[in-house]
Order: C-alpha cells, then sequence, then structure tokens
C-alpha cells in the first residue's frame, strides 16, 4: 500500500482535487481509501449518542453498524506516530491512500497552490526537503515562465508542458522545460507514494517538480498511477 498527501493552504482546492482524481485512479482498478486530516479538535460523534456514551464511560473505540454504512470512533491517540499506526492497521489492505492535509506527516506530497492577492500562483510551501512530488496550481492559474522561474525546480508538465502549449516556457536559465516532464514514467528513485508508517518517500537531488493546470486532473492521475506502478 502507499499513500499520497494532497496538501496545500487553506482553502486551496485540496477536498476538491482528492473527489477529481478518485474517480480517475478507480477506474484504473485501485482500492483505494482517503484520509481527512484537520488540526482543530472538531467532535466527530454526537454528544449524548450512544456511541459517544459507551466512549465516556471508557470504551477506548466504539463501532457503530447500521443497515447503511459502519462508523469507527477512538479517542485521539497520545501521539502522532500512534495515529499513524492506526491509519495503516485498518486501511493497510488498500492499494493506495489518499491523504487530505496532515502536511507535518513524512511522506509524499502534492502541492495545490493558490493564487494570491495579486492574482499570481504563491509560492508552494513545500519546495525544500525532497518529499514533494508535484504541484498542480488552483482554477484559472497560468503563471507565465518569469512567475515560476523563483520556483527553481519546478516545470511546466501534462497540457502545460511545451509540446501540449505550443509554446516556447523556459526555465530560468532560459532553456527550454523538457516536454515530457511528467508525462513520461519515473525512474524508481524518483518517489512512490511510500507505506504508511515508513519513512518518507523522497524525490531525487534535482530532479524537477513537474506543475499541472487545474484542468488536467488526468495527467495528475497518470503521474500517480506511474508512481504507484515504479
Amino acid at each position: 500500500m502507499k499513500a499520497i498527501q494532497i496538501v496545500g493552504r487553506k482553502k486551496s482546492g485540496k477536498t476538491s482535487l482528492v473527489v477529481r482524481l478518485l474517480p480517475l485512479l478507480r477506474a484504473h482498478g485501485l482500492r483505494l481509501a482517503t484520509v481527512k486530516h484537520s488540526g482543530h479538535p472538531h467532535a466527530l460523534d454526537r454528544e449524548g449518542s450512544d456511541s459517544w456514551l459507551h466512549r465516556q464511560a471508557g470504551a477506548e473505540a466504539t463501532l457503530a453498524v447500521t443497515a447503511a454504512a459502519v462508523s469507527f470512533h477512538f479517542d485521539i491517540p497520545e501521539t502522532e506516530d500512534r495515529t499513524q499506526a492506526l491509519v495503516e492497521r485498518y486501511l493497510g489492505e488498500h492499494d493506495l491512500v489518499l491523504i487530505e492535509g496532515w502536511a507535518g506527516r513524512a511522506g509524499a506530497k502534492i502541492e495545490v497552490v493558490p493564487a494570491g492577492k495579486d492574482g499570481r500562483a504563491k509560492m508552494p510551501r513545500f519546495l525544500d526537503g525532497g518529499e514533494l512530488l508535484a504541484v498542480v496550481l488552483a482554477p484559472g492559474l497560468r503563471p507565465s515562465p518569469e512567475d515560476v522561474a523563483p520556483w527553481g525546480e519546478l516545470q511546466p508538465a501534462g497540457a502545460w508542458a511545451p509540446a501540449a502549449a505550443g509554446s516556447a516556457l523556459t526555465d530560468a536559465a532560459g532553456a527550454k522545460a523538457a516536454p515530457d516532464a511528467g508525462g513520461a514514467k519515473a525512474a524508481p528513485d524518483a518517489g512512490g507514494g511510500g507505506p504508511i508508517g515508513a519513512g518518507p518517500a523522497r524525490r531525487s537531488a534535482g530532479a524537477p517538480v513537474p506543475c499541472f493546470l487545474w484542468e488536467d486532473a488526468v495527467a495528475v492521475a497518470r503521474f500517480i498511477l506511474d508512481r504507484h506502478e515504479s
């Protein structure tokens, strides 16, 4: 099983991207699971419900079963490592887990980059460290080469790649960006999702970070599939 985190600033479009990717990935036969991580102490059970009363009385975990669905509630573990161990235990049979958020977790990441107040794409937050596998621009964003030049390793991919766009996008040094960036299957060391609970999946040193347009979800799904199979 592998996991990829969809990260980004608040309201950047993380949930929308996860929802767009799920049917595309499932069409390829993968068994999928998702994790929604929030740093806020939201109550996930209704105070006064039977399952809530069970936990208040001392149950560490409660399974609520109806004719339509099953709900599993735990008290929050003392450490994030234990939370991650729970995810591994109960989602381990799935082929791929998409984790929305949980930016502090070590692992492969795809970052959704929103527009700033000036209408330009904000600087990605996860370029350093080798965990960022790709960037997806928020709807309507199509930065110029000058806008992305400070991002260093980022490279247009999918429909935004020079061959597809029919334009001569260049990198900071003035050289044309590789037309197949993000389209070809990655080398084995380019970074996969990585098993949950294992060390972080990392991008090879100096490897480009493919950047996809929002409307190019099919290319993003293909990118994920390539790394899942590598």
